[in-house]
C-alpha cells in the first residue's frame, strides 16, 4: 500500500468508524425531523400517521444518507491513496468535518421543506373549514323572502297584484323588490318569469326585519277581456302571476329568486303552479 503504512484491520476499523458514524447521524436527523413536524400536526393526522412516519422521513433522507457516505468513502480513499499528500489524518478529518456540516445543511433543507408542505396542507385546511363555518352561518342566518299571499285586483281595466312578503329568516332584507307579470296560457305550465337585474331598478326596495311581513302593490298593463275571463273561469284557460322577488341579505349578497302562481276559479286566489324553478307557494 503506497505512502501509508495501514494495516488491513487498521483500515476496517476506521471503516466500522465511519459507518458507526453515519448510522447515528442518520438516527439524530430523523429524531429532529420528527419533533420539527408533530407539533404541526393535527391529532387526527398523527394517530393515522403514526406508524408510517418513520418509513417515510427515512425514504426522503435516505438518498442524502447514501451520498454522504459515498463522498465519506471517496474521502477516505483519496487521503489513504492521493500521491504526494502530506498530513493524510489532518486532511480528512478537516475535510469530514466540512462534509459533516454540508450534510446537516441539507438534510436541514430536506427537513424544513418537508414541513412547509405540512404547514401549506393544514392552511389550506383551515381556510376549507373557515369557508365551510362562514357557509354555515350565512345559510343559519340569513334573510328568507316568500312570497306569503297574492290577491288579484282590477284598476281601470287592468290587472294589479297585492303581495305579502314574508321574511322567514333571522336577518333583515333590505333592498326588497317584487316584479311581475300576468300570463295567460291554454298549458299548464307558465312561461319563465323574466329577471330584472337589481342594476335596472331605480328604488331602493323595502326593508324586512326578521320574521315580519311586508305588502306590495304590483302594477301591470295587462287587460283581461270579457272572452277570457269567461276561458279562465271556465278552466279553457290559465291565468299565471309570475315574477321574482330580489333582496339582500348579510354580507350585501343579493338574491334573486323566482315564483309562479295559477289563478284558481275555484277557490278564487292564486295557488302555487308547478314549476320546478319555483318554491313560493302562496294560500
Amino acid at each position: 500500500m503506497p505512502y501509508v503504512s495501514l494495516s488491513r484491520h487498521n483500515v476496517l476499523h476506521f471503516l466500522l468508524r465511519v459507518k458507526t458514524f453515519c448510522d447515528t447521524f442518520s438516527l439524530e436527523i430523523e429524531i429532529a425531523a420528527k419533533r420539527m413536524v408533530k407539533p404541526h400536526q393535527t391529532p387526527e393526522e398523527t394517530k393515522n400517521s403514526q406508524g408510517a412516519q418513520s418509513l417515510r422521513w427515512s425514504g426522503n433522507l435516505r438518498p442524502l444518507l447514501i451520498a454522504g457516505a459515498l463522498a465519506v468513502l471517496i474521502l477516505f480513499l483519496v487521503s489513504v491513496f492521493w500521491p504526494n499528500l502530506s498530513e493524510r489524518t489532518k486532511f480528512f478529518t478537516a475535510n469530514l468535518l466540512n462534509l459533516v456540516i454540508a450534510l446537516a445543511v441539507l438534510a436541514q433543507v430536506v427537513i424544513y421543506r418537508k414541513q412547509w408542505h405540512v404547514m401549506e396542507r393544514q392552511w389550506q385546511a383551515l381556510k376549507e373549514q373557515t369557508q365551510i363555518t362562514r357557509d354555515s352561518f350565512y345559510v343559519g342566518e340569513r334573510a328568507y323572502i316568500y312570497i306569503q299571499k297574492i290577491r288579484m285586483r282590477e284598476v281601470q281595466g287592468s290587472i294589479n297584484l297585492d303581495v305579502r312578503l314574508l321574511n322567514a329568516g333571522e336577518t333583515p332584507a333590505w333592498g326588497v323588490h317584487c316584479t311581475a307579470d300576468i300570463a295567460l296560457e291554454r298549458r299548464g305550465h307558465a312561461p319563465a318569469p323574466h329577471v330584472q337585474k337589481p342594476s335596472f331598478l331605480k328604488s331602493e326596495g323595502a326593508f324586512i326585519p326578521a320574521r315580519e311581513i311586508c305588502d306590495m302593490i304590483i302594477s301591470t298593463d295587462f287587460f283581461l277581456s270579457g272572452t277570457e275571463a269567461r276561458a279562465v273561469e271556465a278552466g279553457n284557460m290559465n291565468l299565471f302571476a309570475v315574477g321574482v322577488t330580489s333582496y339582500k341579505t348579510i354580507g350585501g349578497v343579493t338574491q334573486i329568486e323566482p315564483f309562479c302562481a295559477r289563478w284558481s276559479p275555484a277557490h278564487g286566489r292564486f295557488e302555487y303552479s308547478e314549476r320546478d324553478d319555483s318554491r313560493e307557494n302562496p294560500n
